[in-house]
C-alpha cells in the first residue's frame, strides 16, 4: 500500500479524468476491479464519479482483500454493495466499468491472460480499462489485449472502439517498429513515511475500450463523435521560440513529427505549446494543412 498505491492512484486519475471529460453522460453505477489489491482503483473511481453503488474486487490474496475492506470502511464516501472475491465469478453479470490495473503481468502465461481478457470483455457493459507498467513487457501485454479483443470481436460482432490512447484502430505503429514501447509519464509525490521526499516518475502503458452502439453508428456515417480521432502526443514536445515540434500518433495509425509554426496559425501553435506527453491535439483526419510542416 505504501509503495504502489500512490503511483497507481495518479495514473488511474489521469485515465478516468479523460473518460469523464470526453464522455460527460457516463456515470457508472457498477464497477468490476480485476487484481484489486488494496482498492486504489476504487478510490479513484469514487473521486471521479458520484453514482457507483456496486463494486466487485477480485484479488487472489486474502490479505489484500481484508486490507481493502478496512480502508473502504474508513472512507467518508460510501458504496451500497461492496464484494471481494479471490477468483473470477462464473456469473454473466455485466458492469459499467471494468478495470485491470497492473495485474495481467502477474498471470503466468499468455493463455491465462487471454482467458481473463475474454471473461472481462464479456462482462463489460461500457468501458474496459487495462493498465500495465510502461516497460517493453508491459506494453506487449497491452498490445496483446488490444489485438485479441479486435480478433474475438470479429466473431461476436459487438460494436466498440478504442477510446484511448489510440486515435485509430489499426495496428499499433510502436509495436510494428519494435523500438520503444508506447508509454506515458506521470509525476507523483510518494507517501512521506515511505522514505522519499522528492517527486518520482511513473511510466505506464494502457488501453481503454468503449462499447457504444449509437456512437459507433454515427462514426460509420462519418459524423464527429467526441473527436475520437484527435491526434495523441506520444513523447515530450520540443518548444522553441516561434514553433513547437510534436511527436504524434495520428488517426491513420502512423507516427509523425509535426512542427506547428506561430506565424501561420497562432491558435494551433498555442494548443501545441501547452500540450504535454499523453494529451490530445485538436487535429482530425482531414488535417492536410499548410499551417505546419511535417518532419519525416
Amino acid at each position: 500500500m505504501a509503495t504502489r498505491s500512490i503511483p497507481e492512484y495518479f495514473v488511474l486519475t489521469t485515465i478516468f479524468n479523460e473518460i469523464k471529460a470526453r464522455d460527460a453522460f457516463f456515470n457508472p453505477q457498477t464497477m468490476f476491479d480485476f487484481g484489486s489489491g488494496v482498492g486504489s482503483t476504487l478510490w479513484v473511481a469514487m473521486q471521479t464519479w458520484t453514482n457507483i453503488n456496486e463494486y466487485m474486487g477480485i484479488d487472489i490474496s486474502n490479505e489484500m482483500n481484508e486490507l481493502s475492506k478496512r480502508i473502504i470502511k474508513k472512507s467518508p464516501l460510501k458504496i451500497k454493495d461492496v464484494f471481494h472475491r479471490q477468483y473470477l465469478p462464473v456469473s454473466n453479470l455485466k458492469y459499467d466499468l471494468i478495470v485491470s490495473a497492473y495485474s495481467f503481468m502477474e498471470l503466468p502465461n499468455t493463455r491465462q491472460r487471454l482467458e481473463v481478457i475474454t471473461k472481462l470483455w464479456k462482462k463489460t457493459r461500457k468501458y474496459l480499462v487495462i493498465v500495465e507498467q510502461g516497460t517493453n513487457n508491459g506494453f506487449k501485454v497491452i498490445n496483446e489485449a488490444r489485438e485479441f479483443i479486435n480478433q474475438i470481436n470479429k466473431n461476436i460482432q459487438e460494436k466498440y472502439f478504442i477510446f484511448a490512447p489510440c486515435p485509430h484502430s489499426n495496428k499499433c505503429p510502436r509495436y510494428i517498429e519494435n523500438r520503444t514501447p508506447c508509454n506515458f509519464l506521470n509525476q507523483y509525490l510518494p507517501l512521506q513515511f515511505s522514505g522519499f521526499s522528492k517527486h518520482k516518475l511513473e511510466f505506464f502503458s494502457y488501453i481503454v475500450f468503449k462499447k457504444d452502439l449509437i456512437l459507433i453508428y454515427l462514426k460509420i456515417l462519418g459524423e464527429a463523435t467526441e473527436n475520437d480521432s484527435w491526434y495523441r502526443v506520444v513523447r515530450n514536445s520540443i518548444i522553441h521560440k516561434n514553433h513547437v515540434q510534436c511527436n504524434l500518433c495520428t488517426s491513420n495509425g502512423q507516427l509523425k513529427q509535426i512542427v506547428f509554426k506561430k506565424k501561420y496559425e497562432k491558435s494551433l501553435y498555442k494548443y501545441a505549446k501547452r500540450t504535454g506527453w499523453g494529451d490530445r491535439l485538436p487535429i482530425e483526419p482531414n488535417f492536410t494543412s499548410n499551417l505546419c510542416s511535417e518532419n519525416k
